[in-house]
């Protein structure tokens, strides 16, 4: 058929390819105007293209095309961009119908001849039931319809009827008992009743579920809507209506009511205030006999006067109501009361769902009393526990003052003895006191530390800090014990370790200690060696693997699995010749864990132990690993290392040759001097010497003077890395022709500014010296702030010791009162003190100070945890000493404080 194709604007070419390929031939006009349209004789239908964005409004331009005579009964399709509410305006304005378009072929297909059966006004009664089967096809493209003449029970069933029954059209016959044979039937009497009642004029339409059988067998849901039509004698002659498959809904609605019915929670089905089903739980919840005493009840029924924060239940309830029509569901607890009066406490939910076609609210009760009670019996438990836990760091930190306060008395009594003139009777008899002293000192901290850790105390640090020179700290604190016993210390670290990393240094630096120390003391002779290698992790962090290798007795296969359980030692016989708690390694393997670590030990008896572990750090921007670049002042210089211990000495010349210094090695003492002339005679004298311990047994001392009477050796400088700490005096090595000595194991940056200074080139201070140095220069005040009279002694001594003056007073009032007479240059404050504490004698003090005037305040205590050093330091102090106070710890802090000049 003819179609006008009125257009607004360009946006027309898909309409027009569609129409073209469903055969209509297009009289096109191309814009909508004041002016007459041409003859439009012979069109059956207009279609009108609205834009996107029209130059007026639809409703306009639609009584303008009605107003045109030639146009005015011409039925009107109109395409446009929106939806309802743009359809509802244009059917108003005078259009037969409206499709969203684009649109496919077979619906614009159907608009089109519902349009034309629409604007035949003198229709007969076959097309209006034409257009009336139309419109009801329209109302959904996955429904099946049928048309069924009640004059010879002939059924007109559609494609799609069929195809939701699972059958090709051709496999059901277009009669009534087709359908009635296919009703389940349990349901076919409801439906020819439902029939029925609408034929005879009592219903407005006739609508039925029921069951339909499927070719495969099973039943379908079907919902079935139809409509009579009547001759113009009210006669009805036939029904046109729609099937849709509904049993997805059904089955949801079955599954909801059996989890309705079978929830362990209370719930309920409000609906205008009033509660229209519940299931049995809810009868259990009110204790209510049956349903008929909950029933069309009000939730305020069921519910005290006032909630438990005192708001009338009313008014929340109307809160609460409010909330859910905007959120759509919410979640609350709320005070009931069962029908005997007993009042329980519920979590309640409520959801907006559809009862039947009604707006209805889901809610479920669970009762929450015992839980709540739980909740409160977990936190009066979590309380105790935490005030228990409160007492244990109070019985640690009382029972650390008062250990460690004896201790710092004969520690510190015993050092300052063994720094007079005593006979050698007297002095073995200090060392005893000051070594048990020692040692009981460590069991302390062991045990300390055990249970900090056991209680979760322990806080680790994220700091930035440099692997190389942790691992020599810990090392040079173990050099003097290993020395004393004459075991070689060496260090296999490479120099180009990645740094800086983050973590905690001090726990690292306490795990290579704690075994360092067990290598220490279980190794009689030869060396240990501690060997530390890095590797990348898969997450991006870097993982320092650290094993301390020594020659000792080794550990038997059956004591390995037990050494880092507590309390647990490899020998724990009572003729064992080595004390200690066997908390070392359990304390490190803890703290090595917490680093996201592992710990190990590899041993065989009389071969000496291999204990390792690693630590997970995270790198950093300024992450390197880079090696040590060469010197210019020793890339021509030439460097002879000897040394009999092969591992030491490989190492040294390693760090040397890393200068840029080409090194030569000589493992064979007597044969020293020897090569030393005959590098001079091939006119390729050594620029410098490096004695790594006593080369083949003898004596280094010895062996220097030997050198400097050769041609030509009197000025070469020797550099001697002595493992004599203790015997060798730096005065003795220079009387012998030792230009420099250095401890083993040396840093490679001590060694490097060693040997610059050799060949006269600038370094660095701060190469680190065998002996502590004397104060020199000015003499500062210290004040010593401290109540025990034995401690006053021993720290007034010891700053005495280091050159400067002390004045000593007994409570933090005192403390503040000397501040407020004269100016000190560094106070050192106990912490626990009569009259008044440490803590608030600090926050007196700094509270006087005025702008720019600030005196360095160290914490000089027996509370030796973490945090207490954390507590100090909160408090507004400077530095953390803890009791026994050493010598050397004393002269770092001091140097640390104490002005320069």
């Amino acid at each position: 058929m003819d179609l006008l194709l009125l257009t607004i604007g360009d946006e027309c070419s898909g309409v027009r390819a569609v129409l073209a390929r469903l055969g209509h031939r297009i009289v096109p006009w191309q814009a909508v105007s004041e002016h007459e349209p041409p003859a439009v004789q012979g069109c059956a239908a207009a279609v009108l293209c609205l834009p996107a964005q029209a130059p007026e409004s639809a409703h306009l331009v639609l009584r303008r095309l009605r107003g045109a005579p030639s146009l005015r009964h011409l039925p009107l399709l109109v395409l446009g961009q929106d939806g309802a509410g743009e359809a509802t305006e244009l059917v108003v304005a005078g259009a037969d119908d409206f499709q969203a378009w684009p649109c496919a072929d077979d619906a614009l297909e159907t608009r089109l001849q519902l349009v034309v059966a629409r604007g035949a006004r003198a229709a007969t009664p076959e097309l209006r039931a034409q257009v009336e089967r139309l419109e009801l096809v329209l109302a959904g493209t996955q429904d099946g319809y049928w048309d069924w003449d009640l004059r010879t029970n002939a059924v007109a069933f559609s494609r799609r009827w069929k195809e939701m029954l699972g059958h090709e059209d051709h496999e059901i016959a277009d009669h009534l008992d087709e359908w009635t044979q296919r009703v389940h039937p349990e349901d076919l009497a409801m439906a020819l009743t439902e029939v029925k009642a609408h034929i005879e004029g009592r219903t407005a339409s006739y609508v039925s579920e029921h069951r339909l059988r499927h070719k495969d067998g099973t039943w379908r849901w079907i919902l079935d809507r139809g409509r009579v039509v009547r001759d113009a004698s009210g006669q009805a002659v036939r029904m046109i209506g729609t099937h849709t498959d509904v049993t997805e809904r059904r089955e949801a609605e079955e599954r909801f009511r059996t989890l309705f019915e079978q929830s362990y929670d209370a719930t309920f089905v409000f609906q205008d205030g009033r509660i229209v089903d519940c299931n049995a739980a809810a009868l259990v919840a009110l204790r209510a006999r049956d349903k008929s005493v909950v029933l069309g009840r009000h939730p305020l029924d069921f519910t005290p006067e006032l909630q438990p924060d005192g708001l009338r239940s009313a008014d929340r309830m109307r809160e609460y109501a409010q909330r859910i029509e905007r959120e759509g569901s919410l979640r609350y607890e709320w005070l009931h009361r069962r029908l005997d009066g007993e009042e329980f406490l519920a979590e309640v939910t409520v959801r907006v769902i559809r009862h039947g076609s009604v707006p209805a609210f889901l809610v479920t009760w669970r009762d929450v009393t015992q839980r709540k009670r739980m909740e409160q019996e977990i936190l009066r438990s979590k309380e105790a526990a935490e005030r228990a836990d409160r007492a244990k760091s109070q019985f640690l930190a009382t029972m650390s003052h008062e250990l460690r306060t004896p201790l710092n008395a004969v520690l510190g009594m015993t050092n300052l003895l063994l720094e007079t003139e005593l006979g050698a009777e007297q002095r073995e008899m200090a060392d005893v006191v000051r070594m048990s002293g020692e040692s009981l000192l460590a069991i302390v901290n062991d045990v300390l530390e055990f249970a900090n850790l056991d209680a979760g105390a322990v806080r680790l640090e994220e700091r930035e800090f440099q692997p190389l020179t942790t691992v020599y700290d810990a090392l040079d604190a173990q050099a003097e014990r290993a020395h004393a016993k004459g075991l070689r210390l060496i260090a296999d670290v490479p120099e180009d370790l990645p740094s800086p990393l983050q973590g905690d240094p001090v726990r690292v630096r306490q795990v290579l200690a704690t075994l360092l120390g067990n290598a220490v003391k279980f190794t009689e002779s030869g060396e240990i060696v501690v060997r530390v290698r890095a590797s990348d992790d898969p997450g991006g962090d870097t993982v320092l693997r650290v094993s301390v290798i020594d020659t000792g007795v080794g550990i038997a296969q059956e004591a390995l699995d037990a050494l880092f359980h507590s309390f647990s030692q490899a020998d724990g016989s009572p003729t064992r010749r080595h004390g200690g708690t066997g908390l070392g390694l359990v304390i490190a393997k803890r703290l090595v864990q917490r680093m996201g670590g592992e710990i190990g030990v590899e041993s065989e008896p009389g071969k000496g132990s291999t204990f390792w572990f690693t630590v997970r750090l995270a790198r950093t921007p300024l992450t390197r690993s880079e090696p040590p670049r060469s010197h210019p002042h020793l890339r021509s210089r030439r460097v002879l290392v000897a040394g009999d211990a092969s591992n030491a000495r490989w190492i040294v010349a390693a760090q040397a040759a890393s200068t840029g210094a080409a090194v030569d090695v000589e493992e064979d003492g007597s044969r020293l001097v020897e090569r030393v002339r005959a590098a001079r005679a091939q006119g390729r004298p050594f620029d410098v010497v490096v004695l790594d311990q006593a080369p083949r047994g003898i004596d280094p001392l010895a062996l220097t003077r030997a050198l400097r009477v050769e041609p030509g050796m009197a000025e070469v400088p020797v550099l001697l890395l002595s493992t004599w700490h203790g015997q060798l005096r730096r005065g003795e090595a220079e009387r012998a022709g030792v230009t420099e000595l250095l401890v083993q194991p040396a840093r490679p940056q001590a060694l490097r500014e060693a040997l610059l200074r050799a060949v006269g080139a600038p370094a660095p201070a701060g190469t680190e010296r065998a002996e502590l140095p004397a104060a020199e220069g000015r003499r500062f005040r210290v004040l010593v702030a401290e109540d025990n009279l034995v401690n006053q002694r021993i720290v007034a001594s010891m700053v005495a010791r280091l050159g400067h003056r002390a004045d000593v007073v007994g409570n933090g009032l005192e403390a503040v009162q000397a501040l407020a007479r004269q100016p000190y240059d560094l106070v050192l404050m106990d912490l626990s003190m009569p009259e008044m504490d440490g803590v608030r004698a600090v926050a007196e003090i700094r509270s006087h100070e005025g702008s720019g005037a600030h005196v360095p305040i160290v914490a000089l205590t027996a509370h030796a945890l973490r945090e207490d050093r954390d507590r100090c330091l909160a408090a507004g102090m400077d530095d953390h000493l803890a009791k026994p106070v050493r010598l050397d710890d004393l002269h770092r802090v001091l140097e640390r404080w104490l002005p320069d000049e």
